[in-house]
């Protein structure tokens, strides 16, 4: 009884993840070859310069384990608005290893590159593709 308790559990989590790992339609709409740039109204009524840069990380080899660790990492550099990743042929493989970079003026692509060298990442670069 406790093995059955225990695969359910397993298999929740793992729902969790994988919808919690997906990207949202913006980024699915999105040519996931293309970095592009829009300005956006915020409510104050100044506009903010918000961009959006691919990046590849060919290190990273899973959604499950690598995408969360990447994300973490983006999202403490000033001025990272989201990550966001690529979108996949299969749910069960990373066949795709760029994400999404939304951003603001803070951002500094050199301190992104150095936080994902630090978490294992290091031949990251802008997907030019």
């Amino acid at each position: 009884m406790r093995f059955m308790v225990y695969v359910v559990a397993v298999l929740i989590a793992a729902g969790i993840v994988f919808v919690m790992g997906k990207p949202s339609e913006t980024a699915q709409q999105n040519d996931p070859n293309v970095a592009s740039s829009t300005t956006l109204a915020v409510d104050s009524g100044s506009d903010v310069d918000v961009q959006s840069v691919a990046l590849s990380v060919p290190g990273m080899h899973c959604a499950f384990g690598c995408y969360p660790t990447v994300k973490e990492a983006l999202e403490s550099v000033d001025g990272v608005q989201g990550v966001e990743l690529a979108e996949q042929k299969s749910e069960t493989e990373l066949d795709n290893k760029t994400v999404f970079v939304t951003f603001n003026n803070a951002f500094k692509l050199e301190t992104a590159l150095a936080k994902l060298e630090k978490a294992g990442f290091d031949a990251t670069k802008i997907d030019a593709n």
